[in-house]
């Protein structure tokens, strides 16, 4: 859902609950409103997200700490493997390493 101004997270949110059965990729670069809580909406019951695509947004380290705690607990949440990060400029390198050492693969 790359630059689509007219979707917001509300509407996104909808789509993901009624077709998210077996999907294992999301990416939401440059959509406008996506942040660590809006994040966390969308992904929660994508248990078979791996790939996360955040670049251009507003999210934070705190997401990839989510995503890392969420790797190795038994929180009903996506075991993402990947994420991609690219111009988010609000994500400290010790978020990036953080994630890194509990798996998460990250992509600036």
């Amino acid at each position: 859902v790359d630059r689509c101004p007219q979707l917001d997270t509300g509407k996104l949110s909808l789509v993901l609950v009624e077709n998210s059965v077996n999907l294992t990729e999301l990416g939401v670069p440059q959509l406008p409103g996506i942040n660590d809580s809006t994040v966390k909406t969308l992904v929660e019951g994508l248990s078979n997200l791996t790939a996360l695509d955040v670049s251009n947004t507003d999210v934070t380290g705190y997401l990839l700490k989510m995503l890392a705690d969420a790797r190795s607990s038994n929180v009903d949440f996506p075991r993402v493997e990947y994420v991609y990060i690219k111009n988010c400029d609000n994500i400290p390198y010790e978020a990036i390493t953080y994630a890194r050492s509990h798996g998460v693969s990250v992509i600036r």
